[in-house]
């Protein structure tokens, strides 16, 4: 039985005032169009979005902000009209995950600037109620802990909802789909797991450096005993005994630009986790 379904050279014209922006991203700025189509071309737009922006992992955000905004609106638009709960489980993850990625980089695209990073004020991109329903408004923080990990509780969708960040798991150059979201789920947890840049293991030493998702979620993958059983699956090794230490975990933005490089990371803990 298969286990259970899981953004110096923003220059004038390209986003020419942050306040204008921010507020754009929690105030639609376009005309409310309706979603057309089946559920199986819901989610085309941010294909286009993403195949165009998106590569190894690392994001355009300026060519998103200069080129493809209104598409990303008029997207999650169409998002927030839907009955989620209507969906079949396969559908309702995808778009649950679609929903997450897309608001991460509109959010994004709305705070840019040299150097910003998503852990910035205080995590305030997960926190704020920037994410649009059919029920309303809500944080990204809420969609994923009271929402899909209660409804839907699967760990593998760690590593397909991306904040953002260089050490969060790489955002995919395509969305999910339903028809093949659990065959995805394990694709991105797999290329996580045995991703050198994020999880390392040291069979010599019989020691793992893991990501600090590991240790911040460790009750989703079962407890913090149970973590290395989890990883080994996708390891596709024995790691019964092995050491576990966890990685510095980098803030800051996973984008493809040379506007701000990669620094040292800082393992601050995600809203509502503890260091």
């Amino acid at each position: 039985m298969k286990r259970a379904l899981l953004l110096c050279a923003l220059a004038g014209a390209a986003l020419t005032a942050r306040t204008e922006a921010a507020t754009a991203e929690t105030t639609p700025i376009y005309e409310q169009v309706p979603a057309t189509g089946a559920v199986a071309h819901l989610h085309d737009a941010w294909d286009q979005i993403l195949a165009a922006h998106v590569r190894d992992g690392r994001v355009d955000y300026v060519g998103i902000a200069t080129r493809d905004m209104v598409k990303l609106d008029r997207y999650l638009i169409a998002l927030a009209q839907v009955q989620a709960d209507t969906l079949p489980g396969p559908d309702r993850m995808a778009y649950w995950i679609n929903l997450y990625n897309a608001t991460v980089v509109r959010g994004v695209c709305a705070r840019w600037q040299p150097l910003w990073r998503p852990d910035a004020d205080q995590f305030g991109l997960f926190k704020a109620p920037i994410l649009r329903t059919s029920d309303g408004a809500m944080s990204l923080d809420a969609l994923q802990h009271t929402v899909m990990f209660r409804q839907a509780p699967d760990p593998r969708l760690h590593a397909a909802l991306c904040c953002a960040s260089v050490s969060c798991p790489p955002l995919r150059s395509g969305a999910y789909h339903g028809a093949d979201v659990d065959s995805l789920l394990d694709q991105a947890m797999r290329r996580f797991v045995n991703d050198p840049a994020r999880n390392r293991f040291d069979e010599a030493k019989r020691v793992m450096t893991i990501s600090k998702i590991f240790d911040w979620y460790a009750k989703d993958f079962g407890g913090p005993e149970a973590v290395p059983q989890f990883l080994e699956f996708y390891y596709g090794k024995p790691l019964a005994g092995w050491k576990v230490q966890f990685a510095d975990y980098d803030w800051a933005l996973n984008e493809t630009t040379d506007a701000s490089k990669p620094g040292p990371g800082a393992s601050a803990a995600p809203p509502g986790k503890k260091k």
